[in-house]
């Protein structure tokens, strides 16, 4: 039985990290192409710095702005879970334990991050930050939401695949993750190239 209201304080977890998301893809770009003369108002002393942060090789990812990736799995982990509750697929607790896993992945990648940022480059992104904290506090979210050891939730995901396949609910599950990713890679697709059109329009008209 999950947990109705820690999955409320997940969701609204998740639409913070979409906000925060969509502003670092913006300050990415506006940072990387404008090279405004104003600094953004994190920019607080040599330390706390967005704009250096944003401008440095942490920022991206094999050619991707690593807040456009983060903006894709946040939209991804919304749509996951609403695509299964449009549906009515019922696997609520396959689907949480495959989320908590996500954010798993997703918090060691925000502990790269955040390493690179403080300890190589040693300098601090506000938003950044912010995010790294969100991330986490999904986590516990989910975890709360489910309400089960860790044990227990790697339990519910191995006895997806042994002794024999579950057929049933890997379909309704990768039915979902299917729509999920195809949804949120369009709406992170349109708002990075959306951002990036945008800024070199207004970098060509200043000159």
């Amino acid at each position: 039985m999950l947990n109705s209201n820690w999955v409320v304080l997940l969701i609204i977890f998740l639409f913070g990290g979409i906000a925060n998301s969509i502003y670092l893809t913006y300050h990415h770009y506006r940072t990387n192409i404008l090279h405004p003369p104003t600094k953004s108002f994190c920019v607080i002393s040599e330390t706390i710095d967005c704009d250096r942060v944003a401008t440095s090789v942490g920022s991206k990812l094999v050619g991707i702005p690593v807040a456009s990736l983060g903006m894709f799995a946040h939209f991804f982990l919304l749509l996951f879970i609403l695509s299964e509750r449009v549906l009515k697929l019922g696997i609520q607790t396959e689907l949480y334990c495959s989320i908590y896993v996500i954010l798993l992945m997703m918090l060691l990648f925000c502990a790269y991050e955040a390493f690179v940022s403080f300890v190589i480059l040693r300098l601090v992104c506000i938003m950044c930050t912010v995010l790294y904290v969100t991330v986490a506090l999904m986590l516990i979210s989910c975890k709360r939401t489910l309400a089960m050891g860790h044990g227990e939730i790697f339990g519910v995901l191995y006895n997806l695949f042994f002794p024999s396949l579950s057929w049933s609910i890997l379909s309704k599950g990768l039915t979902a993750m299917t729509i999920a990713v195809g949804f949120s890679g369009i709406i992170a697709f349109a708002s990075d190239y959306g951002f990036r059109s945008h800024f070199k329009k207004k970098s060509q008209a200043i000159k």
